[in-house]
C-alpha cells in the first residue's frame, strides 16, 4: 500500500470489522424502509447519509485519495449485510461503491487525483455493454449515448460507461474502452421501478449528451481479456495488487454478495414463520416438525456454502493478483473466468435455497407487501442478469481451459 496521503481519510483508525458491524446495525432500518425504497426506486437520503458516515463508499477506494483501501472480502461482507436488510438497497450501494476499484485500477495518477477530488467523494455506476461512443477531439473526448440499467446512479458523483471508438477504417473491427464522466456531464432518466423485482435498486438509464472529458478520462479496454498489470496503472500508483486484478470475477462476486444477503433475509423470514405458524394436520409449531427442520437445515447449508464460495473468490482474486504483481505467474484469463464460474455456482446454491424456502413457506408469503414475495421477485431479477448465466460462464471457462490444454 502506498504511504503517500493526498486526501484526508475521514476515520484513519476505522477497521474492516467495524465497517461490517456498522452495516449489520442498519438491518432493521433497511427492512422497515423496503416498501418505501421500492416506491421511490432507490433508498432514502437518510440511508445514503448513513452509508457515507459509515464509510461504505470508501471501502475499495485508494487510501491515497481518501479511501480506506480495505479488501474485496470486506466489501462483500458489507454488501451481504446491507442486502440482508434490503436487497434493492444492497444492489444500489454495491454498484455505486464498487467501481472505486476500477477507478483506482484503470486510470493514470493525475486522472485519479481529479476523479477522487480534494474530498475523496466518489460514487459511480457503470454499464458493461458499450451503448455509446467516445470520439477524440483536440485535447480530449466527446462522450455520447444512452445506457440502460445503470444501477447505483441516484447518489453517484460520476459515471463509468463502456464506449465504442470510431473505426480507423470502414472494415475495421470495433474497439472499446471505458470512460469516466463527472456528474455534470450526465442525466439520470426517470425510467426505473416498473420491473418484477429490484425495484428500489436505482437502476435508471443514464444519458450523456456530447459531454467533453479530458484525454486521460477514457482508456481502451479489451473486455474479454483485460491484461494486468501492464494495462492498469493502479498497482504501481498504490503499491497494492488489488488494483492490478482482472475484473470479471469481482463483478460477478458483487451481484452474488447481494444474492447471499437476500438468501439470509429470506431465511430470517422463514425462521420467523416456523416459530409463529403451526402445521396443517398435526397442529404443532412448525419449528418442531422434522420436515420443516429439514427444509430449514438444507437451505441454511446451501446459503452458508454460497457465502463460503463468495469469500473464497475474494481471497483468490487477491492471491492471483499478488502472484502476478510480484513477478510470478500472471493473473490469467483462465483464473478470472474460473472465479466468475465459482460465483455462478454460489448463485445457483442461493436460488435453490430460496426456492425451497418460498415453496415451503406457503401462499401467505406471496401476498403483495410481504417481504418473502419481494425477495422472490428480487431473486428472479438476479437470475436473469447476464453475469449470472451459469451455462454461459461454464462454456466460456471450459473453452479457455480446453484451448490451453490443447
Amino acid at each position: 500500500m502506498s504511504t503517500i496521503q493526498e486526501v484526508r481519510v475521514p476515520e484513519p483508525d476505522l477497521t474492516p470489522d467495524e465497517v461490517v458491524h456498522r452495516a449489520r446495525a442498519l438491518r432493521e432500518q433497511l427492512r422497515d424502509e423496503q416498501a418505501a425504497t421500492e416506491e421511490r426506486t432507490f433508498h432514502s437520503e437518510e440511508l445514503h447519509g448513513a452509508f457515507e458516515a459509515a464509510g461504505f463508499y470508501r471501502i475499495l477506494q485508494p487510501r491515497r485519495f481518501g479511501g480506506y483501501e480495505f479488501s474485496v472480502r470486506t466489501f462483500y461482507e458489507v454488501i451481504v449485510e446491507i442486502a440482508r436488510g434490503c436487497p434493492s438497497t444492497g444492489w444500489c450501494l454495491c454498484l455505486a461503491a464498487g467501481h472505486a476499484l476500477q477507478a483506482g485500477t484503470l486510470f493514470a495518477e493525475d486522472v485519479q487525483r481529479d476523479i477522487f477530488g480534494p474530498e475523496g467523494d466518489f460514487r459511480a455506476p457503470s454499464r458493461f455493454v458499450p451503448m455509446g461512443t467516445a470520439t477524440p477531439t483536440g485535447g480530449g473526448w466527446v462522450i455520447d449515448g444512452q445506457w440502460d440499467f445503470c444501477s447505483g446512479s441516484p447518489y453517484s458523483t460520476h459515471f463509468l460507461p463502456s464506449v465504442v471508438f470510431p473505426p480507423e477504417r470502414p472494415d475495421a473491427p470495433p474497439t472499446f474502452g471505458v470512460a469516466m464522466v463527472p456528474r455534470s456531464g450526465w442525466e439520470r432518466l426517470d425510467d426505473w421501478g416498473d420491473m418484477l423485482g429490484l425495484r428500489g435498486s436505482g437502476s435508471h438509464s443514464i444519458r450523456v449528451d456530447k459531454a467533453e472529458v479530458p484525454q486521460g478520462w477514457v482508456v481502451p479496454v479489451e473486455f474479454r481479456d483485460v491484461q494486468v498489470p501492464s494495462q492498469t496503472p493502479g498497482g504501481a500508483i498504490h503499491g497494492n495488487p488489488m488494483y492490478a486484478a482482472r475484473p470479471h470475477g469481482f463483478f460477478a462476486g458483487e451481484l452474488t454478495a447481494v444474492a447471499v444477503g437476500l438468501a439470509y433475509a429470506a431465511l430470517d423470514d422463514y425462521e420467523h414463520a416456523l416459530h409463529t405458524k403451526i402445521t396443517t394436520f398435526t397442529r404443532i409449531p412448525r419449528w418442531k416438525d422434522e420436515l420443516f427442520r429439514e427444509h430449514y437445515g438444507i437451505a441454511l447449508g446451501q446459503i452458508l456454502s454460497a457465502e463460503a464460495i463468495l469469500m473464497q473468490v475474494a481471497d483468490l482474486q487477491l492471491e492471483y493478483a499478488k502472484r502476478g504483481f510480484h513477478g510470478g505467474e500472471p493473473f490469467s484469463l483462465a483464473d478470472d473466468t474460473g472465479l466468475a464460474l465459482m460465483t455462478n455456482r454460489a448463485g445457483d446454491l442461493v436460488f435453490q435455497a430460496v426456492d425451497r424456502i418460498v415453496r415451503t413457506t406457503g401462499a401467505s408469503g406471496q401476498v403483495n407487501g410481504q417481504r418473502m414475495q419481494r425477495y422472490w421477485r428480487d431473486l428472479t431479477m438476479f437470475r436473469g442478469h447476464m453475469a449470472m448465466h451459469l451455462e454461459m460462464h461454464a462454456a466460456n471457462a471450459g473453452g479457455i481451459r480446453l484451448e490451453l490444454a490443447h
